[in-house]
């Protein structure tokens, strides 16, 4: 229903011709090209990945804390073992030398 601004009047008019025809809601627009069982199912679907990420993330860094462990006590071991040939080789030139000297 059309109401004559001008007038007040209530009575059935045609559209004017220069206007635009109202736009329709957004809500219709997605009806119209996204069903809204697809829409909803895109939905879930998406918060399931999301909950799956966040568990995966937490996984990962129980993981990393491990691996970090793991290799802090690693350079621990290689530095003795970095000591123990540094020992080693300094014994080693000292028999090379005795035995320059005995020759």
């Amino acid at each position: 229903m059309n109401i004559d601004t001008d007038t007040g009047d209530l009575r059935e008019h045609p559209p004017h011709p220069r206007r635009a025809p109202p736009l329709p809601s957004p809500r219709k627009i997605i009806d119209m090209h996204l069903p809204l069982t697809w829409l909803l199912s895109s939905i879930g679907a998406f918060a399931l990945l999301l909950g799956g990420m966040y568990f995966q993330i937490g996984q990962l860094s129980k993981d990393l804390s491990e691996l970090k462990s793991a290799v802090t006590a690693a350079n621990a071991q290689n530095v003795g073992v970095i000591g123990d040939v540094a020992i080693l080789k300094y014994r080693v030139d000292q028999v090379e030398k005795r035995l320059h000297e005995v020759r």
